[in-house]
């Protein structure tokens, strides 16, 4: 099976994964796809499907720029 990394805005696996992880509701997750700006998702995918994500979203502390991992 091969395996990659990189950013995707694949919204439907997206969706997919989290509720099947996290349980919220595709409203819940739709609103933060739409309204978070300044993000990116990694994903991990094997064979095509997204099977791991995490969010890089922009942010600044004590003056210096960096991503908060969500």
């Amino acid at each position: 099976m091969k395996h990659k990394i990189c950013f995707t805005t694949d919204s439907e696996q997206i969706i997919r994964l989290w509720n099947r992880v996290f349980g919220d509701d595709e409203a819940y997750i739709r609103f933060f796809l739409e309204h978070c700006r300044h993000k990116q998702c990694l994903g991990l995918f094997a064979a095509d499907k997204l099977v791991s994500m995490l969010f890089l979203i922009e942010c600044a502390y004590d003056g210096m720029q960096g991503a908060y991992i969500y």
